[in-house]
């Protein structure tokens, strides 16, 4: 039981059937490759289409909200016409009125809710399912991927926070409001065109421009993201604030935290700037599309003054036009206003693809690639190996051979730096050497599958690494095919010499 210390997770929680997960792997992988084939938009949505059922609902009470906004504009026009009335018509039909605005305003928020909610959850369970696919493929790379300097381990779990929940933006709440513009326009121009067709028509006028302006804003932005830079500056300053964490004990040695904390704040202010200065662009947008709202204004009530005069529309069919097509800008101007995180959203969109579809140059969870060998032998050979690591200068390894026969104890001596680390890692394939083969039995290690190849390999670092989980677990987690009982997690740690230090361990934490 003391191997359970530490943590209330068994190994059957923590592990994974093989399996299952290829499955998995495989129906996600072939989702995105067909996903990938159409346009990007669709492309996105797609990935969304399990909660068609949220999207569904969410989209037609989006629609029914829009048409709210109109609708009570419209009601807010006629309390206009209730002064030329006699008082008992005013009076029966403001109240007729008060009861209308009361329903209209009991129905936009129930379908608001409904909206708001369906639309929130189908954006999680995206940003959810992106970050899970998204670290599955993180996990799936070669560790040469890894050595590069924009995948650092800071910058991939910024990109798992960060570009995931940007996703949402793509759909959920956005798709909302644009369907709440959509509702709007529409009932907004049934409504206006049978009030006054003329006034409509020259107030619609003052359309483009807002669109325009909103187009220019989303332009703004979709080109701010699309610049090309190997990462972004918040994540470098992850990179920073991670790197120091990790070696603290060297940062306190060498006393270089100012150093770091420099570093860190020259990231993040480079960051502040960028933001700001696009922040201005937007700014200056949003003034001149409220200023639009100004000229509506004198257009609607200049020109409507003078159809009346004409006897061409009445002053109450004049607020009406006024009213929707003003509440409709005001609404399509929210709309307006989603599309700086539309724009971000399809950057953080365009990285989570680009990841996803990439296939990793060593590939351990492909279970048809590469042979297996039906007995091992163990016999190893190094046969004139010249290896670099991809992301530096120089080479480690230059046409080194040497074997390392069966049941034979080699033991590999030589200073920093000289390649004994390669050689390690170049047994496990998570290199491949550009010039020589490394030799299992006579066969050369491209071609045997990947994943049965480290499975028979058993490495034990200098610096072990343990898992935030019980001791049973950790040692568990050797071999994820299948579960073990407590008298094989007993054996193993006989086996290994540990079982009177784990003993004792559980005694002082008894006795503590």
């Amino acid at each position: 039981n003391f191997y359970r210390q530490g943590s209330q997770r068994s190994i059957r929680s923590e592990t994974y059937s093989t399996n299952s997960d290829d499955k998995v792997e495989q129906t996600n992988m072939r989702t995105l490759t067909s996903i990938c084939r159409k346009p990007f938009f669709l492309r996105v949505l797609a990935l969304n289409s399990p909660e068609w059922c949220s999207i569904l609902l969410g989209s037609i009470t989006s629609l029914i909200y829009g048409a709210v906004t109109p609708s009570y504009a419209l009601i807010f026009a006629l309390v206009f016409g209730l002064f030329s009335q006699d008082i008992d018509s005013a009076e029966r039909n403001a109240r007729n009125y008060a009861i209308m605005v009361f329903c209209i305003g009991l129905a936009g928020g129930l379908c608001q809710f409904i909206s708001s909610y369906a639309f929130a959850r189908s954006g999680e369970a995206l940003t959810v399912r992106m970050r899970v696919m998204s670290f599955a493929t993180m996990l799936r790379q070669e560790m040469a991927w890894y050595d590069q300097e924009n995948n650092q381990h800071g910058a991939l779990v910024t990109r798992l926070s960060k570009d995931a929940a940007a996703l949402k933006g793509m759909t959920g709440v956005t798709i909302g409001a644009f369907l709440n513009a959509v509702g709007t326009l529409i009932a907004g121009l049934i409504i206006s065109f049978i009030a006054g067709w003329k006034l409509t028509l020259v107030l619609l006028c003052f359309t483009p421009l807002i669109v325009l302006t909103g187009f220019m804003l989303g332009q703004k932005i979709s080109k701010a993201g699309q610049k090309k830079v190997i990462s972004t500056h918040a994540e470098r300053g992850s990179m920073y604030a991670a790197e120091s964490f990790k070696n603290i004990r060297t940062v306190a040695s060498l006393q270089i935290e100012n150093h770091f904390i420099e570093l860190y704040k020259e990231a993040y202010n480079k960051e502040f700037r960028s933001s700001l200065w696009q922040s201005q662009k937007i700014v200056l947008g949003n003034a001149i599309a409220n200023t639009l709202m100004f000229f509506i204004q004198l257009t609607a009530f200049g020109y409507g003054a003078r159809l009346v005069l004409d006897q061409e529309m009445t002053y109450v069919g004049v607020f009406q036009v006024f009213a929707v097509i003003t509440y409709g800008t005001i609404a399509f101007g929210r709309s307006a206003s989603m599309v700086p995180n539309y724009s971000q959203a399809k950057q953080a969109s365009i990285k989570i693809m680009d990841l996803n579809s990439r296939q990793s140059i060593i590939d351990p969870d492909k279970e048809t690639e590469g042979i297996t060998l039906k007995k091992v032998g163990g016999t190893l050979e190094f046969r004139d190996v010249s290896f670099k690591y991809p992301s530096r200068k120089g080479r480690v390894l230059k046409n080194l051979s040497f074997t390392c026969g069966q049941g034979e104890a080699t033991a590999i001596v030589g200073p920093s730096g000289s390649g004994k680390s390669s050689c390690i890692a170049l047994l496990e394939r998570f290199y491949d050497p550009q010039q020589g083969a490394v030799l299992l039995d006579g066969h050369d290690l491209r071609t045997l599958n990947v994943k049965w190849l480290r499975s028979i390999i058993g490495l034990v670092q200098q610096e072990p690494v343990l898992f935030n989980l019980s001791i049973r677990d950790n040692i568990a987690y050797g071999d994820t095919t299948r579960t073990f009982t407590d008298a094989e997690i007993n054996e193993a740690a006989r086996l290994a010499d540990i079982h009177h230090t784990i003993i004792g361990l559980a005694q002082v934490s008894l006795l503590l």
